[in-house]
């Protein structure tokens, strides 16, 4: 266990050291999703809810509406209200997990950048707190 805890704190270290974009720690950083629903009829579910998420170092504060359709499979990611959003309902019932994805451009060199987040639909709830990860793209 000591040499696993090592070799991250290292490969960790490395990366800092070489300037590569870190990622947010998941638990500081969150999103909520509420008012959840989703509802399957002509053979499409459809969805819609609200994310929000208090301003921090990690990125501004933002409250914004999400609505789409999907046949279950892959879906497309569909843009919310709030164009840097966009979200995407894969599964059928009981199987569902609801994506959502930011837009950023951050940093001196602008780089742009995706946080995702996603959750497992649960039964009836309605209410979903999302940790959101970065991925970074050469510009």
């Amino acid at each position: 266990m000591h040499f696993n805890s090592v070799l991250i704190v290292s490969i960790l270290s490395a990366s800092a050291a070489l300037g590569l974009p870190q990622a947010s720690p998941r638990q500081q950083y969150q999103w909520n999703v509420i008012d959840f629903e989703d509802i399957y009829a002509n053979d499409l579910y459809q969805y819609a809810f609200n994310v929000t998420g208090a301003g921090s170092s990690y990125g501004p504060e933002f409250n914004t509406f999400c609505s789409g359709k999907t046949d279950g499979d892959n879906g497309n990611f569909q843009k919310c209200n709030d164009p840097l959003f966009s979200s995407n309902l894969v599964g059928t019932s009981g199987q569902q997990v609801l994506y959502v994805d930011r837009s950023v451009t951050e940093g001196p060199q602008g780089q742009q950048a995706v946080e995702q987040a996603n959750a497992t639909i649960v039964g009836d709830r309605n209410t979903y707190t999302l940790y959101p990860d970065y991925e970074y793209f050469e510009t």
